[in-house]
């Protein structure tokens, strides 16, 4: 019974195996049929350096460690002109308040407010919440991918 089950997997498999190569074999009709839905690559737009220091901050989170007193992330602050940097413990789940609430201690009550605060595209950087403070508080968001404006 086992044998037979066995036999009926591997016959799948190779069914799947002939149906691939006949697909392979035939190339120029996939190539034509399908869609694009990728944005096309453009030219690499390097960050502006800034002139002078605390004018222009990377944010960004290192995580995936484990977990040790409740936290198992970093946040990070780096000043792109000085190259100072701040760190601080936090959680991967941590709500975007509690973020900001961390960053202003870290960073902004020692160093003052900054122009242009350069971070990748994580959700708790694209919120509604984030970008409306940093509109409200002068500072420009910009993003750290090749299509970064």
């Amino acid at each position: 019974m086992v044998r037979r089950q066995k036999e009926s997997c591997w016959g799948k498999l190779f069914i799947g195996l002939n149906e691939r190569r006949h697909r392979t074999l035939r190339p120029h009709v996939c190539q034509s049929t399908k869609l694009v839905h990728k944005k096309k690559f453009g030219l690499y737009k390097p960050l502006p350096v800034p002139s002078s220091s605390f004018e222009s901050v990377l944010v960004d989170f290192m995580t995936c460690f484990p977990k040790w007193e409740g936290t198992n992330a970093i946040l990070v602050v780096v000043d792109m002109f000085s190259k100072l940097t701040k760190f601080a413990l936090t959680q991967t789940n941590a709500i975007m308040v509690g973020t900001t609430k961390l960053f202003f201690n870290i960073w902004v009550w020692h160093n003052g407010m900054m122009e242009v605060i350069i971070s990748d595209w994580d959700v708790k950087f694209t919120s509604k919440f984030w970008t409306l403070l940093m509109k409200k508080m002068g500072t420009e968001l910009k993003f750290s991918t090749i299509f970064h404006s």
